[in-house]
């Protein structure tokens, strides 16, 4: 088990997307016609004054002594990591923002989810192998400003899991003296082809949030081969 806590003042950040909150915190960086329409908005870097964040992350972690022969090898490990607090003070006149709550906003563009697990499990024995991996981000939130309207959008929680299997030339191959020290892998990533669910209180996607943009790799495989000399 681990805690950690984080402290920043006066850090210069990307300018988040758009809120009602960053809209009176900053009311300069937005400007309206005439008929109150907002036409523009000024995205340079800002300066927060404060920023806070407090996590808990506990786990476990399994190694199994080789089974007859040192080649052998077994690991699991999985976390969980809590978000226990994570807030922000945009101004000295402006009262904290719960990163977590309902008003947060997209430090860095991204939500903060309360909760991410992560679990891995390897094995490998005489030069073939496999590794896989999952991460789950939980329910997280932002208040967006959409064409002048406040709008919360609610991105469901995400599961996305990985694998890698390497096969060494000689265990492939045994009687071609050239593969020795060589290795083949495959790794699939995001292998459901999981992409998150991001709605506003319409059931409608924003554009910036849609799996096209967010993700537009999804799932992907690659090959690669090595051969040391």
């Amino acid at each position: 088990m681990a805690y950690e806590g984080v402290r920043d003042r006066n850090s210069i950040i990307a300018f988040p997307q758009a809120s009602d909150l960053l809209l009176r915190a900053f009311p300069g960086r937005f400007r309206r016609a005439f008929d109150g329409a907002l036409v523009e908005i000024d995205a340079r870097p800002i300066s927060v004054k404060r920023r806070s964040e407090d996590q808990l992350r506990f786990g476990l972690q399994f190694d199994l002594p080789p089974l007859g022969t040192k080649a052998t090898r077994f690991h699991f490990a999985a976390s969980h990591t809590v978000l226990i607090k994570s807030d922000a003070v945009l101004t000295s006149t402006f009262a904290p923002i719960d990163l977590l709550g309902s008003n947060a906003l997209g430090i860095g563009g991204e939500t903060s989810p309360r909760h991410v697990g992560d679990v891995s499990l390897d094995y490998a024995e005489r030069g073939l192998g496999i590794r896989l991996t999952g991460r789950y981000e939980g329910v997280s939130s932002l208040d967006l400003l959409d064409d002048s309207t406040p709008n919360k959008v609610r991105f469901a929680p995400l599961a996305t899991f990985d694998t890698r299997l390497f096969i060494e030339g000689h265990r492939l191959l045994p009687d071609i003296p050239w593969l020795k020290g060589a290795r083949l892998s495959a790794t699939i990533v995001n292998i459901t082809n999981a992409q998150q669910d991001a709605r506003d209180p319409q059931g409608a996607t924003p554009l910036r949030y849609q799996p096209a943009y967010r993700d537009p790799k999804g799932r992907s495989f690659a090959l690669e081969f090595r051969k040391r000399f």
